[in-house]
C-alpha cells in the first residue's frame, strides 16, 4: 500500500513539473512573440516618412489592440495624426477610431469591478480642495471601510503598519499592526471588513479586519494559501466571494470570506496572473 502512494504522487508531482515546463516554455515563446511584434510595429510607427498612411494607421491598430493595458498609446496617436495628410480624412477617422476602440475597451473592464453609472463632471469648474491628509511615511495601496480610508505607511523595508484617515483628516497608525506589502480588498455590501494580502510572499498570507470600531480586529486568517507571489485581491459586490490573484498556481482560486479558505471554484487564467476584477 506505501509502494502504491508513493508511486502515486511520484507520477503526481512528474505531471506538474512537466505542466510547468510547458507554461514556461510557452510562456517564453509569447513573450518573444509579443517582443519582436512590439519592436517591428514601432519602428513603423516611428518612421512614418517611410510608410504610407494605410501602414501607419494598421501599425497603431496593432499597437492599440494588442499592447493598450501596458502602454500609454496617447503620444503615438497624436505623434502618427500630424503625419498624416490632411487631404485624406478617412485615415483621421480610422485611426480616431482605434483610440475609441481602446477607451471603449478600458471602460469595459472598470465596469465589471462594480455597479455601471453615468455622471458629467465639468472639469472646467472642477477645483482641488486640497489634501485629505499629510504626515504618512510612504503610503501605499488605498481602500475604503468603516467609514475611513485605510493604507500601510512606514514600509521602507516591505514590512508596513495600517493607518486609517478620517473623513475629517484626522491620521491613525495602528503600530501593533505589521504587514508585508499590504494590499487591499473591500465590499460595498460589508463595509466594515477589510482585506489585507501581502503581496510577493510564498506561500502568501491573507487576513479578515473588522474596522467597525475604528481599530482593526482580526477575524480570519489564513497564513499559509496556495498561492504564491499574491499581486492583488478583490472581493465581490456581495461579499460571498474573496479572489486572490497570485503568480501561481496559474488560476484564480476563490476563498471562502468566512474562512479564507478555499471553496473549491477556480477560475481558468493565463499564467502569472497579477490582477482580477469581480
Amino acid at each position: 500500500m506505501g509502494a502504491y502512494v508513493l508511486n502515486k504522487k511520484q507520477e503526481s508531482d512528474t505531471r506538474s513539473k512537466v505542466f510547468a515546463e510547458l507554461m514556461s516554455q510557452r510562456e517564453q515563446a509569447e513573450t518573444v512573440m509579443r517582443k519582436d511584434m512590439f519592436g517591428q510595429i514601432m519602428t513603423g510607427v516611428l518612421k512614418p516618412e517611410k510608410s504610407s498612411p494605410d501602414l501607419a494607421v494598421l501599425n497603431m491598430e496593432l499597437l492599440a489592440y494588442n499592447f493598450h493595458e501596458s502602454l500609454n498609446l496617447k503620444p503615438l496617436f497624436a505623434y502618427v495624426r500630424r503625419h498624416l495628410p490632411d487631404s485624406e480624412k478617412h485615415w483621421q477617422t480610422r485611426l480616431d477610431q482605434a483610440a475609441a476602440d481602446v477607451v471603449r475597451n478600458q471602460l469595459l473592464v472598470l465596469e465589471e469591478v462594480g455597479m455601471k453609472f453615468d455622471r458629467t463632471i465639468d472639469l472646467n469648474t472642477l477645483t482641488d480642495s486640497g489634501p485629505v491628509a499629510t504626515g504618512l511615511n510612504l503610503p501605499a495601496w488605498l481602500a475604503f471601510a468603516g467609514g475611513k480610508l485605510w493604507t500601510g505607511v512606514n514600509g521602507q523595508y516591505g514590512w508596513a503598519q495600517l493607518a486609517s484617515v478620517g473623513l475629517d483628516g484626522t491620521v491613525t497608525v495602528f503600530s501593533n499592526t505589521n504587514y508585508y506589502a499590504p494590499d487591499f480588498g473591500t465590499s460595498a455590501s460589508d463595509p466594515n471588513t477589510l482585506y489585507v494580502t501581502e503581496d510577493g510572499l510564498s506561500p502568501g498570507a491573507i487576513f479578515r479586519l473588522d474596522v467597525s470600531s475604528g481599530s482593526p480586529v482580526v477575524s480570519a486568517a489564513n497564513t499559509f494559501t496556495d498561492q504564491s507571489n499574491i499581486e492583488q485581491v478583490a472581493v465581490s459586490p456581495d461579499g460571498t466571494r474573496v479572489i486572490p490573484a497570485s503568480g501561481a498556481p496559474y488560476y484564480f482560486e476563490e476563498l471562502s470570506p468566512s474562512t479564507l479558505k478555499p471553496d473549491g471554484i477556480v477560475y481558468p487564467a493565463q499564467p502569472y496572473p497579477s490582477a482580477v476584477a469581480v
